[in-house]
């Protein structure tokens, strides 16, 4: 991940997704931190979001070329999306709630 790609938030619990936008730093290393499983971090700032999770858009919206996101996500804890997959999550997330 590098500064000004987009960035799509999902639950992992539910299978929405919740938030679009940009990261704005490199990956760093919490120093001090009482969270030892989880130091890694990367600052964004979000274009759109909806205030409650259980208000996000299924994975499955993101189905705009031939490949399943849900499916691919299953496999990974991350996955690159294509400019379409992206461009619509921008685009849905953009729609008022």
């Amino acid at each position: 991940m590098r500064p000004e790609e987009g960035i799509v938030l999902y639950a992992s619990g539910t299978g929405v997704i919740f938030a679009v936008g940009e990261i704005t730093s490199f990956t760093y290393q919490l120093e001090d931190t009482d969270q030892p499983a989880w130091p890694w971090r990367v600052n964004v700032k979000l274009a759109a979001w909806r205030e409650f999770v259980h208000d996000g858009i299924p994975l499955e919206a993101l189905n705009v070329e031939e490949r399943d996101v849900r499916q691919s996500i299953k496999r990974r804890s991350h996955i690159r999306l294509s400019e379409a997959e992206y461009a619509e999550a921008q685009r849905l997330l953009s729609l008022s709630s």
